[in-house]
C-alpha cells in the first residue's frame, strides 16, 4: 500500500494542532506531532545530557531539560538557536521516520510549526 503523508504546518497558535486532530479523528488515521516528540526527547537522557553539555546545568532539570529557560536563552540567540535545533532536529526528524515506516494506513498527518525546516 502506498501512504500518503500530508503535512499541516503554520505559526504558533495558528490552529494547526487542532485541525490536525480533527482530520486525523475523522478519517480514523494517525497524527505524528512534532512538537510531541521535541517534548518527549527533551526528557531522553542523551538529550538532556547534550543539553547540560552545551548550555550548562541550569537548563536542566530532574526530569529533562528546562524547555522555559532555555528557550528564553535560544529565542534571544541565533547562534544559541542553532546550538539547540543541532541536537534536536536529527532526533525528531529520525522518530518521524521511523513512525512514517511503519504506517499501516492510506494517509497519515503530520503536524509542527518546523515540517519544512526538519526536511520532511
Amino acid at each position: 500500500m502506498n501512504t500518503i503523508f500530508v503535512g499541516i504546518t503554520g505559526r504558533v497558535g495558528s490552529g494547526k494542532s487542532y485541525l490536525a486532530e480533527r482530520v486525523a479523528s475523522a478519517l480514523s488515521v494517525p497524527c505524528v506531532d512534532l512538537d510531541s516528540i521535541g517534548h518527549d526527547l527533551g526528557e531522553d537522557p542523551e538529550v538532556v545530557a547534550l543539553v547540560r553539555s552545551v548550555f550548562g546545568e541550569v537548563y536542566v532539570t530532574d526530569t529533562g531539560v528546562h524547555r522555559e529557560k532555555l528557550g528564553k536563552l535560544v529565542f534571544s540567540d541565533p547562534q544559541k538557536m542553532d546550538a539547540l535545533n543541532a541536537i534536536f532536529f536529527p532526533r525528531i526528524r529520525t522518530r518521524v521516520e521511523a513512525d512514517l515506516r511503519q504506517a499501516t494506513t492510506p494517509l497519515v498527518i503530520i503536524v509542527g510549526a518546523l515540517i519544512k525546516e526538519l526536511g520532511l
